[in-house]
């Protein structure tokens, strides 16, 4: 079987292709632009105290004490997410 050669098979598949190709690119960088971003805010997180500054309050004003600690924003750096869990698994 001969493979079509009309040029406009293959301008089609050549836009085609490209345009594949293109939202390939396209995918992998928002996915980098986003993995960027989470890895940057998990590495402050870890570098940061927030787990002994949460254990501390939570020793020193128990429960409510650390629920207004959650609150307040200068606490926790921009775009970081804080989850504190009680013994039991559950969030606070």
């Amino acid at each position: 079987m001969n493979a079509p050669s009309s040029r406009l098979f293959l301008r089609m598949a050549t836009y085609i292709g490209a345009a594949i190709l293109g939202f390939v690119l396209l995918g992998i960088g928002s996915l980098a632009l986003v993995v960027s971003g989470e890895l940057d805010s998990y590495l402050s997180a870890r570098k940061s105290d927030l787990g002994r500054d949460a254990a501390r309050v939570l020793d020193s004003e128990d429960l409510p004490g650390l629920r207004a600690w959650l609150q307040t924003p200068n606490n926790i750096p921009a775009g970081v997410s804080l989850f504190v869990l009680d013994e039991y698994g559950k969030d606070v």
